[in-house]
């Protein structure tokens, strides 16, 4: 059951679609809002024969960078105080390379982090979105900016059988069990068997969860999700998020990476 939320929040046009979609889901379940509000900041190099002079530069610009996030702070603050929804504010302050370290560390102590999918050709918020979704152990939801929130009656949901798609399963659960469709698609492009494994079917329907089975053979999974999720006019689409680290940097794997630039309906990860 979801009762305790934390929704991304910058004082962006942005936190209309976090927002909208944290307070419907707070309306359904009963749940508590947390709104996070991250306030990044660039890490600076200072030389060692700056004579102490890159030292106070250092510091008048993090001084600069606090007082921009308290008023940041207060524009989220009048957002938050609209809410029907009880709801708090928790703030971080940390240079960029740190932020997306603290964010994952605050999630673990909620049900679900909610964010907005990137946008653009340079979307500020993918790494705290990845950090959160490989290093909190919660799932995120995000909200899909071409699209108002809604009641989330039909659920697509990506399976291969792997660990992550199983946490994404699980996650997913408060959802599923309140779904009035949920078509759980396998799109492999080498399936190990050619029968069509109907054991999450048994599993989902020991849940009340009854589910429709779709299997696609193709060589693009993430793409034949996405199909998926239109023809079916989804609300949400649930998928197992995959990654791998190098030198402390998350690369997202393709399937995660195709559904967070291209799906245009709310998208639950977990990892």
């Amino acid at each position: 059951m979801l009762k305790d939320l934390m929704v991304h929040l910058d004082a962006s046009d942005d936190d209309a679609h976090r927002l909208g979609l944290a307070e419907a889901l707070a309306d359904r379940y009963k749940a508590h809002i947390g709104g996070l509000f991250v306030n990044a900041y660039p890490g600076f190099a200072v030389s060692a024969d700056a004579a102490g002079t890159g030292a106070i530069a250092m510091a008048e610009l993090v001084e600069r960078a606090i007082a921009e996030g308290d008023r940041t702070e207060q524009v989220i603050r009048k957002k938050l105080g609209a809410l029907r929804a009880p709801n708090d504010l928790q703030r971080i302050d940390a240079v960029d390379d740190q932020a997306g370290i603290q964010a994952a560390r605050a999630a673990r102590h909620t049900d679900l982090f909610i964010g907005l999918r990137p946008k653009g050709d340079t979307p500020r918020w993918t790494g705290l979105i990845e950090a959160v979704l490989f290093g909190s152990g919660r799932s995120v939801l995000l909200a899909a900016p071409e699209r108002d929130p809604g009641a989330i009656k039909t659920v697509v949901v990506g399976w291969n059988g792997s660990r992550e798609a199983a946490r994404a399963v699980a996650e997913a659960m408060p959802f599923l069990e309140k779904a009035s469709k949920v078509v759980v698609v396998t799109a492999e492009k080498n399936p190990t068997e050619d029968k069509l494994d109907t054991r999450i079917a048994r599993h989902l329907d020991r849940h009340g969860v009854k589910v429709t089975l779709n299997e696609l053979r193709t060589g693009d999974p993430g793409e034949a999700l996405l199909a998926e999720a239109k023809s079916s006019d989804a609300d949400l689409i649930v998928a197992g998020g995959y990654g791998h680290s190098r030198f402390r940097e998350w690369m997202l794997g393709g399937v995660t990476r195709t559904l967070l630039e291209h799906a245009r309906t709310p998208l639950l990860l977990a990892h």
